[in-house]
């Protein structure tokens, strides 16, 4: 801290030197993760939320690719654009799948056709208790 400390003041002195009435802090908070698809994660969570209300019918990953990209203002037209979009969808619908978040509805076979995802519902504590192989204790003690 005390570095960069150190190397900010250094900053705002040669910034007085070109111009004094330059104030520093006007160029106001940075905000290291607001990006082109707002917070960090935002994408995730946009395609989340879209998956939760579909319901089990799910959602096609272009479906998702074109309303991410009318959510997010996101110009597909370039050369090579349409591609990377896609890669980023599907990275976090892998992400989302990893973290047991999403599945796959409905498989591609052989890539002709789109895969169609869908959320999956988060467990309550009594599933998260059945997975884990625990039994009432009060069960026990009826006979």
């Amino acid at each position: 801290m005390t570095t960069l400390h150190a190397r900010i003041s250094a900053l705002d002195q040669t910034m007085a030197l070109f111009s004094p009435a330059l104030n520093p802090a006007a160029a106001g908070t940075v905000h290291a993760h607001a990006g082109k698809y707002g917070s960090f994660g935002g994408l995730t969570a946009f395609i989340r939320e879209q998956l939760q209300s579909a319901g089990e019918s799910g959602v096609d990953t272009l479906t998702l690719m074109d309303r991410a990209a009318l959510h997010f203002d996101i110009d597909l037209h370039p050369p090579g654009a349409r591609k990377r979009f896609r890669d980023t969808i599907t990275w976090s619908l892998r992400h989302l799948q990893r973290n047991r978040l999403v599945e796959v509805a409905r498989d591609s076979r052989g890539g002709r056709r789109p895969k169609v995802w869908r959320a999956v519902d988060e467990p309550t504590l009594q599933d998260l208790i059945a997975q884990a192989g625990f039994y009432d204790v009060r069960d026990t003690h009826s006979s």
